[in-house]
């Protein structure tokens, strides 16, 4: 099987100097908690935070892809429309190949889940699939 790297990239919701607990804390409520204990990192996994919608503004993330060899981003996450959109557009600028499982990001309006699926297929190429194509 092949080693895919798991990067978390999340918003620090002005905690400065928030570690992954600072940030879980921060999200915890009686809703995300059952979520929140499923997606969590694992010990191997990386975790940055960003400061903005992009995961690659303010963040080491490229350095990291660039250590890691990394040419592919698998993208998922919150929102589609804003967040996932902006980060895929940077990462289609760095020249990173793109693949987008449209199960597994979400919008506030499934209207706005489209349009960043589609924008994201016919402007930045990302390749859009289920998560199950993606599982070997």
């Amino acid at each position: 099987s092949q080693h895919i790297p798991i990067i978390y990239v999340n918003d620090h919701y002005k905690l400065w100097q928030a570690n992954l607990e600072t940030i879980l804390t921060h999200c915890t409520n009686e809703i995300s908690s059952p979520i929140l204990h499923h997606i969590s990192p694992q010990n191997a996994d990386y975790f940055l935070i960003k400061p903005k919608h992009s995961i690659f503004y303010g963040t080491a993330l490229n350095i990291l892809l660039s250590q890691l060899d990394v040419h592919t981003l698998i993208l998922t996450g919150i929102a589609g429309n804003i967040c996932v959109l902006f980060s895929a557009n940077d990462a289609y600028m760095r020249e990173y190949n793109l693949i987008v499982p449209e199960d597994c990001i979400a919008s506030n309006a499934d209207e706005d889940n489209t349009f960043a699926l589609r924008m994201m297929h016919n402007v930045l190429n990302a390749r859009i699939c289920k998560h199950t194509e993606l599982m070997n």
